[in-house]
């Protein structure tokens, strides 16, 4: 059984890594413009904006592999999202579940089942949120294969922040008024879907990446919605992935939006645990 050792020292290593990733870039801001923008640029980002499925809920089915220094394991699992509340994501070992992974407007839960054990951090604590400027609004529009503009709830409302390049079948849309890093959104030309979102620094001397890609589109609720997303962290050294192969999506709302848990549960601190979890 030493697979489930392996699955929630990943589990725990996603936001360990992501607690010290683009160290560098720490305290950078996305800041904001006046500029009145790119017609053309805000028309496709319309376009864009309406590929996203019309729902309240998204629930599914995934494959979920994980991978962070020399520890590399895929099981079965869960994701399901509530618009503007929760995203949660859940492993499982022979039906039984064994870790979670739960974002809320002001937190991230880890659930260690196996050991009893769990990690819960507001998002002022995540280094890597902080230095991308990602709160959860950012997050869920990662998870539903959307644009988004950090420091804003609505990305409908800052479109003028976008500049637009078209080269072969591909539409890059980029958020360029952020002093120190760059928001680019690569899509599909014809049909406006997002291929790949990634997150850098502007300058050659900052370090710390992070990219999404999604592919494989089913329909869902009427749109095209991806069931592969692959979630990479690169910085100061660490990197940490997150794939996730979905299936039997569907869009039910009858399920608990928050993790309970008892006091059997021993809180762990987020930024020793990476020198726990290396020792078993």
């Amino acid at each position: 059984m030493r697979r489930i050792p392996y699955l929630l020292s990943l589990l725990s290593l996603i936001i360990a890594l992501t607690l010290a990733s683009c160290g560098s870039t720490k305290g950078l801001h996305s800041g904001t413009s006046d500029a009145t923008g790119d017609a053309s640029a805000v028309r496709y980002a319309r376009q864009v904006i309406a590929t996203s499925p019309s729902v309240k809920a998204i629930t599914a089915h995934a494959k979920v592999r994980l991978q962070a220094m020399d520890k590399d394991i895929t099981l079965n699992g869960n994701l399901r999202m509530m618009r503007d509340d929760v995203i949660q994501l859940s492993v499982s070992m022979l039906g039984f579940e064994i870790g979670r992974m739960e974002f809320t407007k002001d937190e991230v839960l880890i659930v260690d089942r196996a050991h009893r054990r769990y990690v819960r951090v507001p998002y002022s604590e995540v280094d890597f949120l902080q230095s991308t400027s990602l709160d959860f609004s950012s997050l869920q529009a990662i998870f539903w294969h959307q644009l988004f503009a950090p420091g804003t709830q609505d990305v409908s409302t800052a479109l003028s922040l976008f500049t637009k390049a078209e080269s072969g079948g591909h539409t890059l849309l980029s958020l360029k008024s952020a002093p120190k890093l760059e928001y680019a959104f690569l899509t599909q030309t014809a049909s406006q879907l997002i291929d790949r979102t990634t997150i850098s620094p502007k300058s050659v001397t900052e370090s710390g990446e992070f990219v999404c890609k999604y592919g494989a589109y089913t329909k869902l609720a009427g749109k095209q919605f991806p069931t592969s997303l692959e979630l990479s962290f690169k910085g100061e050294g660490n990197t940490a992935k997150l794939s996730l192969q979905l299936s039997s999506l569907g869009t039910k709302t009858d399920w608990p939006t928050r993790t309970e848990l008892s006091s059997k549960y021993t809180r762990m601190d987020a930024r020793n645990i990476l020198k726990k979890i290396m020792s078993e």
